[in-house]
């Protein structure tokens, strides 16, 4: 699951509740959860990867690495 807002720079922001969020995406069986950075704080219930941009998401997601 990708949670966050885009900024029109690219950045990625943290969205209200997120906690609340994630623990229902892992009740609806959802194991990965993609974040921006700044939300990242590991204590969900699921793994969690965090990233400053959305290139930077991209990136991952093509298997380009985070630079």
């Amino acid at each position: 699951i990708m949670l966050g807002e885009i900024a029109l720079s690219g950045e990625l922001r943290p969205v209200a509740h997120l906690p609340m969020r994630l623990r229902e995406a892992a009740k609806l069986g959802f194991e990965q959860a993609y974040l921006p950075r700044a939300a990242n704080d590991g204590n969900a219930a699921m793994k969690e990867q965090g990233f400053a941009r959305l290139s930077d998401l991209v990136d991952q997601m093509l298997g380009r690495g985070v630079q």
